[in-house]
């Protein structure tokens, strides 16, 4: 992993834990976050980042950590920029519950291992 490279896991880890934060504070269960737009949209633009950063990292890198998916998230990433009225609530729960978390722990171990 070059620097840019980990600096981009940096940025992904630190959005990760913005999303886990705002998560805990303001929507803990789905019915909130589906009542409150302005948290599905600060989620979506910290999403959106995650997508940012991912185009720092190399096709090698990519290919070397391919239990991420990492075309899925830049994909993601340009559905929320370009088509932001089409972002299905549904898709964006599952992706800040149950993706995130698996990224944000693939992101500190990378951390981890690099000491």
């Amino acid at each position: 992993m070059n620097e840019k490279e980990a600096d981009a896991i940096a940025q992904i880890a630190m959005y990760c834990e913005k999303i886990k934060l705002a998560q805990e504070k303001f929507f803990p269960t789905k019915d909130l976050f589906n009542e409150e737009a302005l948290y599905r949209d600060g989620c979506a633009f910290y999403v959106q980042q995650i997508g940012e950063h991912v185009n720092d990292l190399s096709e090698g890198f990519i290919a070397e950590h391919s239990e991420i998916p990492w075309h899925q998230i830049r994909g993601f990433r340009n559905v929320i920029a370009h088509a932001y009225g089409n972002v299905d609530a549904e898709i964006l729960w599952e992706t800040i519950t149950e993706d995130i978390p698996r990224l944000a722990e693939f992101c500190i171990r990378l951390q981890e291992d690099r000491l």
